[in-house]
């Protein structure tokens, strides 16, 4: 599947994983965010294979030019969630924003795990 918006120039299709891996990076730079989590069994499988898989963590759904995105995360045990959501989506929207000029109609955050500091 592939994001889709129409410019004055023509369509610019951009494909799932490309804004997956963007998300993926914005959120492994926000603060108190420690890992991606995992998408289901297909990811679950992939990773026992041991293939490399960009965009981990992150559900792309696009309908026509509305995307939306599910990401799953594992906090720093100690960090305010809402806090954390909050950072997250602003990073990943300022990364959409700059990347590919655009920021998704719904950002839903998961959070999949806390880790314990040590």
């Amino acid at each position: 599947m592939a994001v889709e918006r129409k410019t004055s120039f023509g369509t610019l299709r951009v494909h799932d994983e490309v804004v997956a891996t963007i998300v993926e990076d914005a959120a492994l730079h926000t603060e108190g965010i420690v890992k991606m989590g995992s998408r289901g069994v297909r990811e679950d499988l992939s990773e026992w294979l041991n293939k490399e898989d960009r965009g981990h963590g992150v559900t792309v759904t696009a309908d026509g030019e509305a995307v939306a995105l599910d990401i799953y995360v594992a906090v720093r045990y100690g960090v305010q969630f809402n806090a954390v959501g909050v950072a997250l989506v602003d990073r990943i929207n300022q990364a959409l924003e700059q990347a590919l000029g655009f920021r998704p109609s719904r950002i839903t955050v998961h959070v999949e795990e806390v880790v314990p500091v040590d």
